[in-house]
This record gives structure tokens, C-alpha cells and sequence, in this order.
């Protein structure tokens, strides 16, 4: 039998927030060293806190989700700046509850249930179809939203006919 592989690649939206932190710690990095080379050479230190602020800073405010299932198992990686990755969540379809578009009847029931995590790896671009995944994981339910392609309902839907909607 052959694998099921699907891989997909989500870029988050910048958001004004993302581009206010940016500029204001460029500003804030211009300005200490301008006062460091003007008024005074103490204004180094903070030009040099604030350098490696935006070195640790800026590459994660641009961020993109892949999306990789292969056999059973969903893997969630976060791309910072399209050069480093980080492993966001593994999770193992078999514990898969219910998964189903955002809004749907369907997730009704969870909806009214408490102490449920949500989990967000979506671009949160206003027209983008958003899937709701209701997953078991460490003994703990977890609300995982994802945008996922035809492709990927499709092998989904095919594993698990009566945990996947599409409505």
C-alpha cells in the first residue's frame, strides 16, 4: 500500500501589530545610536540591547505554517522569516474527535464544553476557509484551527469518513 503524503503551506498575514513592533524597534535602535554617537557613548549599550531585540525579534513576526501529513500523522511546523523552522505540534490522527469547517453544526457540542485549548495555525486572512480539528492530545482536548486543501479533506476524509466534514 502506498503512503498518503500531503504537504501545504500557510503564510500568516502581517498584521498591523507585526508592523508596528518592527518599526518601533528600528527607531528605538537608530535613535540609541545616534545618542551614542552624539551625547553620549553609554547610549551604545542600549543601541546593542536593542540590536539584538531586533535580531530575536523581527524574523519570528513573519511566520509560515506547513502543513504535513503523512499516514495518520499530522505534523505542524513554524517557518520564521522562510529560513528557520521550529516544530510546532505533532498530532496523531487516530485521537482525531472530529474535524469539521469553522462554524459548522457539527462542533456544536464542543463548543459548549470548557477548558478546551485552541490552537491557532491559520494565515487569519478574513476570506480563508478555516477547518476546526477537535483532537485529543496528553489527555487534554485541544481545538486546532488550519486551513487545509482539497487534497488534504480528501485523504482525510478517506481515513476517517465519519470524524471528517467538509458540510
Amino acid at each position: 500500500m502506498s503512503d498518503v503524503y500531503t504537504e501545504i503551506l500557510v503564510p500568516k498575514k502581517v498584521t498591523a501589530p507585526d508592523i508596528f513592533v518592527k518599526v518601533i524597534l528600528i527607531l528605538l535602535t537608530g535613535a540609541s545610536i545616534a545618542a551614542g554617537v552624539i551625547v553620549r557613548p553609554a547610549f551604545l549599550i542600549a543601541a546593542a540591547v536593542f540590536l539584538l531585540l531586533d535580531i530575536l525579534l523581527i524574523p519570528r513576526l513573519s511566520v509560515e505554517y506547513e502543513y504535513l501529513y503523512i499516514n495518520g500523522e499530522l505534523d505542524v511546523d513554524k517557518i520564521f522569516s522562510k529560513s528557520r523552522r521550529k516544530r510546532a505540534a505533532v498530532y496523531t490522527m487516530e485521537q482525531l474527535e472530529l474535524m469539521a469547517p469553522a462554524g459548522s453544526g457539527h462542533l456544536e457540542e464542543y463548543e459548549r464544553r470548557q477548558g478546551i485549548r485552541t490552537v491557532n495555525f491559520t494565515s487569519r486572512n478574513p476570506g480563508a476557509p478555516v477547518y476546526v480539528m477537535m483532537i485529543v492530545r496528553d489527555r487534554q482536548m485541544e481545538r486546532v484551527l488550519l486551513e487545509p486543501d482539497e487534497k488534504m479533506l480528501k485523504d482525510l476524509k478517506m481515513k476517517f469518513p465519519r470524524k471528517v466534514f467538509s458540510d
